[in-house]
C-alpha cells in the first residue's frame, strides 16, 4: 500500500538549489548493513513489505527501476521505499538505461521495455545482499583460472548486449542455468 512509500510534502527551488520536504523515517537498509547481516527471518519480513510495495506500484502500472538497499528505509522493521526518480510506466519506451548496474536485470540494459521483471530482479539482488553482504554479481567470479568459476553478472550483461550473442541471453533465468 502507499504507506510503504515515503510521504512527499513539497518541492522548492531557488537559483542555486532544489529542495524537497518529506516525512522523516528510519535509515537505509544499506546503512543497517554496516551493523551486520540480517538473518533469514528478518529478510523475509523486509522482503514481504518490499513485495507489497512493488505490487502496489505495479498495480498502478509503474516500474521503480532502481530498487536497492539505499532506496529502502527501515525503522523498527517497518520499511518505506524511496527514490522514484527513475520510475516509469510499465512498457513505456525510454531512451536511457535507468537503475544501478549491480541491481539491474540484463533485459533492462538492452532494448526491453520496462516491466515488473526489472523490479523482481533488483529485489532478488537486494535480498541476497541483506543475507550475504554483497550482491550476486560480486560473488560470481569471472571466466578463467579455475574451471569451476562462473562468469560475472556484469560479463554476462555485456555478452547479452553484444550483437552476436543477443539471442543467447534474454532473461535472468539464463544467467543462473
Amino acid at each position: 500500500s502507499s504507506d510503504l512509500f515515503l510521504d512527499f510534502y513539497v518541492a522548492f527551488q531557488n537559483k542555486q538549489k532544489l529542495g524537497i520536504i518529506t516525512e522523516r523515517f528510519g535509515i537505509s537498509l544499506k546503512d543497517h548493513l554496516k551493523d551486520g547481516l540480517f538473518n533469514e527471518k528478518e529478510v523475509s519480513l523486509i522482503g514481504k513489505q518490499i513485495c507489497q510495495g512493488m505490487m502496489y506500484m505495479h498495480d498502478l502500472v509503474y516500474i521503480h527501476r532502481d530498487l536497492k538497499p539505499e532506496n529502502v528505509l527501515m525503522e523498527d522493521f517497518r520499511i518505506k521505499i524511496i527514490d522514484l526518480g527513475e520510475s516509469t510506466l510499465n512498457g513505456q519506451s525510454t531512451k536511457f538505461t535507468a537503475g544501478t548496474l549491480l541491481y539491474s536485470s540484463p533485459e533492462s540494459l538492452g532494448n526491453a521495455k520496462p516491466n515488473p521483471g526489472f523490479d523482481v530482479h533488483s529485489l532478488g539482488c537486494l535480498l541476497f545482499e541483506l543475507l550475504n553482504g554483497e550482491v550476486p554479481s560480486q560473488r560470481i567470479r569471472a571466466f578463467g583460472g579455475n574451471p569451476d568459476k562462473k562468469p560475472t553478472m556484469l560479463y554476462l550483461m555485456y555478452v547479452a548486449r553484444s550483437e552476436e550473442h543477443t539471442s543467447e541471453l534474454q532473461s535472468p533465468c539464463n544467467l543462473v542455468c
